[in-house]
């Protein structure tokens, strides 16, 4: 009766909402070989009806909680049929032109496609926020389109629209789905450290994301402006509560202090903050133009010349990648203001050793090592031979002569070395150079940096720590 158009948009809507129910009481296999490639072929096809797609969906959701197979990618068809013979389990690998398709793709696609009804993403948006508490799924780009969702200016003026009270109790509702995130982000954060790791990982997706809506224009309306900073802060503020948490809770039940829970063998992780500053780095190196910067780049290099990081607490290797993205990245910048807030950002990682530096040192000790290796070597071949030769009066005068025109070559070779080293340009970082040589347009090129040594090699310490963003601006 589902799939019969005939029956009318109400009636199929009424089945698959009944039909949801009814096979909670079935065998898993049944389900999933009968049922879940039929839900799952409604849920996906953008002809069906909004209302008939979200029942499916919410189906869906419904038996992912009680069924793990569920989660299981499968491959569908249009002429798919409660028979199972299209949409039974397959492995992902298989010679097939047809993709394999999951409950976390069909979501994904759902709340990332453009002609995408509004009710619909949000039905698919409390969907996702269930199964990600309930830790059936992980995925870092669904969390960057649920914070997206959740600073969505005009999701919110919807919400001010909808003052019916049981409107608001019912799904689809863009209310609920801001008091359901409201609760949602920190309770995530604070389910697991996977849940953070992939709050972590939402940042890439997330810049992509905003940068796609920041160019959609709609004629007659004024451009939406996307707080991008805010919803950085707002991740970053989401994991640090629940890092808090989860040390909290470990030295409760260890019933020691916070250090004693974190076990002093533990490997150096990674801040938050310095995390967020990592993938800013390589969201702007894979999308920076050579040309010109958009006002959307200049407001995520504003965020970075907010960073605030402590680098003594901090992994050296992670601020090994981030110096290295700073490098990169100022070879690529052409505008003066984006390239003043990465100057900022590098002075405080400015003291980490790169990698090319630290490649530099080793091969530096090598050779220093290999040329001790060869005196020595000498030196051993000229005592044997003056063993051999018998060491007269008049060959010991020849070997000290000898000696001595060794030593005076060798120190003709150190004095011409000198001169051409004090001749030679100093060798200057890259990122210094590009500093150097672009000039402050404001200033006319005649801007000239000194650098105070002691405020460059102070950090600040923990008890002075500032917030991330702490005098952040307005929003780009």
């Amino acid at each position: 009766a589902i799939t019969d158009a005939s029956l009318g948009a109400l009636v199929r809507e009424a089945g698959v909402s009944c039909l949801g129910r009814y096979v909670i009481l079935m065998d898993e296999d049944i389900i999933i070989e009968k049922f879940k490639p039929l839900l799952m072929d409604i849920a996906i096809c953008d002809n069906e009806k909004i209302e008939i797609r979200a029942q499916a969906m919410l189906a869906i959701c419904d038996l992912a909680f009680m069924f793990e197979r569920m989660m299981a990618p499968i491959k569908l068809g249009n002429d798919a049929n409660v028979n199972g013979g299209v949409g039974a389990d397959v492995d992902i690998g298989a010679d097939d032109n047809t993709e394999a398709v999951s409950v976390s793709d069909l979501l994904q696609q759902v709340l990332s496609s453009p002609s995408t009804k509004r009710s619909l993403a949000i039905v698919a948006a409390e969907c996702s926020t269930k199964l990600l508490f309930t830790g059936r799924i992980h995925d870092a780009n669904i969390i960057a389109h649920l914070v997206t969702m959740y600073f969505d200016k005009d999701l919110a003026a919807t919400e001010n629209m909808d003052e019916d009270e049981e409107s608001v109790q019912e799904v689809g509702s863009a209310t609920r789905l801001q008091q359901l995130l409201t609760i949602f982000f920190p309770a995530y954060s604070m389910s697991s450290k996977i849940s953070r790791d992939t709050l972590l990982a939402s940042f890439k997706p997330l810049f992509a994301i905003v940068n796609e809506k920041v160019g959609i224009k709609v004629k007659g309306k004024r451009a939406v402006t996307w707080p991008i900073a805010k919803m950085v802060e707002y991740i970053i503020h989401n994991v640090e509560t629940g890092e808090d948490s989860a040390t909290d809770a470990a030295a409760a039940i260890s019933g020691a202090d916070d250090d004693n829970a974190n076990g002093g063998d533990e490997e150096q992780e990674s801040s938050p903050v310095l995390v967020a500053a990592i993938a800013l780095c390589g969201y702007l190196r894979k999308e920076l133009d050579y040309v010109s910067t958009t006002a959307y780049e200049r407001s995520l290099f504003k965020i970075l010349s907010k960073t605030s990081l402590d680098v003594a607490s901090e992994d050296v290797r992670a601020l090994r990648v981030l110096k290295n993205h700073l490098n990169e990245l100022s070879t690529l910048v052409t505008d003066d203001t984006s390239m003043a807030s990465l100057e900022i950002l590098y002075d405080i990682v400015e003291e980490v050793e790169s990698d090319d530096e630290k490649e530099e040192v080793g091969d530096d000790s090598e050779t220093e090592i290999s040329h001790m290796g060869e005196e020595r070597e000498h030196e051993e071949g000229r005592k044997e031979l003056l063993d051999s030769g018998g060491g007269s009066e008049d060959d010991d005068s020849d070997d000290e002569t000898v000696e001595d025109m060794d030593i005076s070559k060798g120190s003709e070779c150190i004095d011409m070395f000198d001169k051409s080293t004090l001749d030679e340009d100093v060798d200057i970082p890259l990122f210094a150079r590009a500093r150097h040589s672009s000039g402050s347009k404001a200033s006319g090129g005649r801007r000239t940096r000194k650098r105070n040594t002691a405020s460059s090699t102070s950090r600040p310490s923990k008890e002075t720590y500032v917030p991330f963003f702490a005098s952040l601006g307005s929003d780009d």
